[in-house]
């Protein structure tokens, strides 16, 4: 990963490899690798927009034992006329970002995703499978209530059918058969709303979500399973959102968590969890010790 920072703008690029199943072939791992660059730009103290781009690609195609990709390693270039110019059918998606500070500790965020997307066949509104778009927005505040902090985010996210999808598994965007960017992976939407009160070494978290999603029969490709190959879809057009097998999912999750040692970021923990899909209903309960030495809290 390399970083740099000019003027109001700050700019990242990652390289990685993961690792993925071949279709039909679930005894071995193969290679992949993703290159991503992300550009920030606080334009002022209130606003920052943001752009970002990546690419994945199979390790091997059928014609050589491909490994990286040279040409993706220009830390300062559009991959989509780069693949272009390699001949590459590669899976490269963009997307935008923006952050507005509208209260002294108060933020609203947003994304907008395009994977593919043809203007020509989004505007007839048939639910062309190619409009492979996501979007995301959200609000969150901190706050100080007498000596405890309160944290508090409700988000709203939705990402269309096929999206993050390719007819090669060794190119969706996924690790060991698992999405990376949402659970669900895609053709579903949802809403979470998320609050932690911290006081000295005690603190308290609250997590709700509410999801609807479309699943497939044996024999359909809706675009929710971003490991089947978008060329098994059941249809060109009427892919709208929740288009499928309709299922919602709720979820409540509490957690009390106890500071042991702060510096090494130690917590004793207790956590009661509520999950209710479509008509299945479970009921977690959980206590242990954990630990977020030199990582990162993420909602998914």
């Amino acid at each position: 990963m390399a970083q740099a920072s000019i003027w109001k703008l700050n700019y990242s690029y990652l390289i990685l490899q993961t690792k993925d199943y071949e279709r039909f072939n679930y005894s071995s791992l193969k290679k992949k690798y993703a290159v991503l660059h992300h550009i920030s730009w606080n334009v002022n103290h209130y606003l920052n927009l943001n752009f970002f781009e990546s690419v994945t690609w199979n390790h091997s195609d059928t014609a050589y034992n491909r490994g990286i990709e040279v040409n993706y390693l220009n830390p300062v270039i559009f991959f989509r006329p780069v693949e272009y110019s390699v001949g590459s059918s590669d899976n490269s998606l963009m997307g935008l970002g923006i952050k507005l500070r509208f209260a002294k500790r108060a933020f609203m965020y947003g994304q907008l995703l395009i994977d593919d997307f043809r203007f020509s066949e989004a505007k007839k509104r048939q639910g062309y499978w190619g409009t492979k778009t996501g979007s995301q927005l959200g609000l969150k505040s901190f706050h100080q209530v007498n000596n405890a902090t309160l944290f508090w985010r409700v988000e709203y996210n939705q990402v269309h059918a096929f999206s993050y999808a390719h007819y090669d598994p060794l190119q969706v965007y996924g690790h060991y058969h698992q999405p990376w960017a949402h659970p669900l992976g895609a053709n579903f939407k949802d809403v979470l709303v998320q609050g932690a009160l911290t006081h000295k070494k005690i603190e308290h978290e609250l997590f709700i979500t509410y999801s609807n999603y479309a699943s497939d029969s044996i024999n359909t490709n809706f675009g929710g399973n971003i490991y089947k190959s978008d060329r098994t879809r059941t249809q060109d057009y009427g892919n709208y959102l929740l288009t499928g097998i309709p299922i919602s999912l709720v979820a409540f999750q509490y957690q009390f968590n106890y500071s042991i040692i702060p510096k090494w970021s130690v917590e004793a923990f207790a956590t009661a969890c509520y999950r209710k899909e479509g008509a299945v209903q479970n009921f977690y309960l959980g206590l242990g010790i954990k630990t977020s030495f030199l990582q990162n809290k993420f909602l998914y």
